[in-house]
């Protein structure tokens, strides 16, 4: 029986991603998103909110830096990976689970409309040889949305 290691998540990042660049020029990027799962429990309500370390290399890494911050929505795909390491000042054996990213799709607008505008950011990447781009957005366009629920115009998320 062969293995299976895929993750897939949507959420939004909770700090500007942390850059590594090493001697080879290739780059590293660390960043954590938060996801909120809504749900009802006994008639109420109910929010809870995970966090997701995630780590992603090469041209990714490279657009995450470039345009990637704090509070925007992502998609990623990748697979969970167990890092660990040796406590220095107690001498315990310490462990964590983070999510190395093989693909990312930005899943809202950068607040610069200028990059948007001039096509230079690319909406979905992928740690592969061969990076893709999707959609340019333009800015003067507003996205419909449409909410049968209550019939209001508003994001569905």
């Amino acid at each position: 029986m062969s293995q299976i290691n895929t993750v897939i998540v949507s959420g939004r990042l909770t700090s500007d991603p942390q850059k590594m660049v090493f001697q080879s020029d290739n780059e590293l990027s660390k960043f954590t998103i938060a996801y909120n799962r809504i749900y009802t429990k006994d008639g109420e309500k109910t929010e809870e909110v995970h966090f997701f370390d995630c780590e992603v290399f090469g041209k990714t890494a490279t657009f995450v830096n470039q345009y990637l911050t704090k509070g925007r929505s992502v998609l990623i795909e990748g697979r969970l990976k167990q890092d660990k390491w040796e406590d220095k000042t107690s001498g315990d054996k310490r462990s964590k689970v983070v999510i190395s990213v093989e693909k990312l799709n930005s899943l809202d607008s950068p607040k610069n409309t200028d990059d948007v505008e001039n096509n230079k950011e690319p909406c979905q990447c992928s740690s592969s040889k061969k990076a893709t781009t999707s959609r340019a957005v333009s800015p003067s366009r507003k996205p419909e949305f449409s909410n049968k629920q209550n019939n209001e115009e508003t994001p569905p998320f």
